[in-house]
């Protein structure tokens, strides 16, 4: 390799380095967090694993820090799902479709629930509007 090469790739691959290290000490120290992400994301990770209780748990505690976030209400709503409490679901779809109508996720997502529970056409008018408000869900 020509040595002004190997100069331009270990300069390039430094500056990268120090880009992303830079970037990741932004990210975890200086960065303003929104009240409840940290609950949200033990929530998540905690959902992924299949800790269903406990994620709950982390979700209930994110929306009491902020009681608007959909994203929060839609996972604690995935996770009655889960734990098998359809209706304490389907409740807490209704409430984040009464706060944003046009919240497409949570119309598809009540939608499954209506379908476990057998009310097909309100699945079905569930879906269509979901699909309504995002062609792409």
């Amino acid at each position: 390799m020509e040595p002004r090469l190997y100069r331009t790739l270990k300069y390039t691959a430094i500056a990268m380095t120090l880009l992303w290290l830079g970037y990741a000490i932004y990210d975890s120290f200086m960065r303003k967090q929104g009240p409840g992400t940290y609950e949200y994301a033990a929530a998540n990770r905690m959902f992924d694993d299949g800790e269903y209780e406990n994620a709950l748990a982390q979700f209930n505690a994110a929306l009491r820090l902020d009681p608007q976030n959909l994203f929060m209400q839609r996972g604690r709503a995935r996770t009655l799902i889960l734990l098998g409490r359809l209706n304490e679901a389907l409740e807490a779809f209704d409430e984040a479709i009464a706060r944003d109508p046009e919240f497409a996720p949570a119309y598809a997502n009540r939608g499954t629930i209506h379908d476990r529970l057998g009310h097909y056409k309100q699945a079905l008018a569930d879906y269509e509007h979901a699909l309504k408000l995002d062609s792409e869900l």
